[in-house]
């Protein structure tokens, strides 16, 4: 999302919507029904005839349905647009840059049909070509689908009738996939929004970590630091925040070195508190 964001034409805007009960909205299969007894007590017993949060196989099976369900909306031709597990983030451009932008987005899908899908591991993405700075041109889908002005869709307001579509489009379309969406989580359209933990602003284009986060991390830094040993949740604990830091700060990846080696002394005996590495103090300094 990072390239999209430095391409997005001016004026662009972004919202975010959170899928409601997620896993809950699908259904297991008549026949799995016997994998999914539940016991609610010494003579009752209950069957799960969804996918249930938390079991292994639940984020894949909603991934996949997530997926669809995108690839929907941009054959309708909303977007940009992509997830995050239950997170949705709609990128809309006003309809006076809809023309430029879908040749754009043309040149963009020969690159990707040229490379193929690409897979790493368990994350498929389109593109693979090296930019001019170096950078890998890495996109989340392969731009096939052109962008449609739906602004004549509805009555709307001023501000919405300059965009190509609005919340009330996205309802129209999701309503009749059966998405639900958790309303009182909506984050309506707007130059700055947060995703994934991150704050972006399309105006400025920038992507950075809130201030609220940053404190916290901060925090966390502190804590460690006030304790000369520990166990193996800890250091995850501090690893993961940090970690989640270095995707707009990747200066400090290098500065992970300590901490990922103490996570492998750790798991050799999880409970036990430890001294880290002697590096982890200057790479926290």
């Amino acid at each position: 999302m990072c390239i999209l964001i430095f391409a997005l034409p001016e004026g662009s805007q972004l919202a975010v919507r959170d899928v409601a009960e997620a896993y809950r909205t699908v259904p297991l299969h008549h026949s799995q029904w016997p994998a999914a007894v539940v016991r609610v007590d010494a003579d009752l017993y209950a069957i799960d005839t969804c996918a249930a949060f938390g079991a292994s196989p639940s984020g894949g099976v909603f991934g996949t349905v997530a997926d669809a369900a995108c690839d929907i909306f941009r054959a309708e031709g909303f977007g940009p647009l992509s997830k995050w597990v239950d997170d949705c983030f709609f990128v809309r451009v006003l309809r006076s840059e809809i023309s430029a932008f879908n040749r754009v987005r043309k040149e963009w899908h020969t690159l990707i049909r040229s490379a193929g899908v690409q897979h790493s591991k368990g994350r498929r993405w389109f593109g693979g070509q090296v930019m001019e700075d170096g950078g890998v041109f890495d996109m989340f889908e392969d731009c096939y689908f052109p962008l449609v002005d739906r602004s004549s869709a509805s009555p709307r307001s001023a501000e919405d009738q300059q965009y190509a579509y609005n919340m009330e489009d996205i309802d129209r379309l999701s309503d009749s996939l059966g998405i639900p969406w958790q309303r009182s989580k909506d984050v309506n359209f707007s130059f700055c929004a947060t995703y994934f933990g991150l704050a972006w602003n399309l105006k400025e284009r920038t992507v950075a970590l809130p201030e609220s986060k940053a404190s916290k991390y901060r925090a966390a830094i502190v804590l460690w630091q006030s304790s000369a040993r520990h166990d193996l949740k800890e250091t995850q604990q501090l690893y993961g925040k940090l970690l989640h830091a270095s995707l707009v700060v990747p200066a400090g990846r290098a500065r992970l070195v300590g901490l990922e080696c103490a996570l492998v002394f750790a798991h050799r005996d999880p409970l036990a508190t430890r001294f880290p590495p002697r590096s982890v103090a200057r790479e926290l300094a």
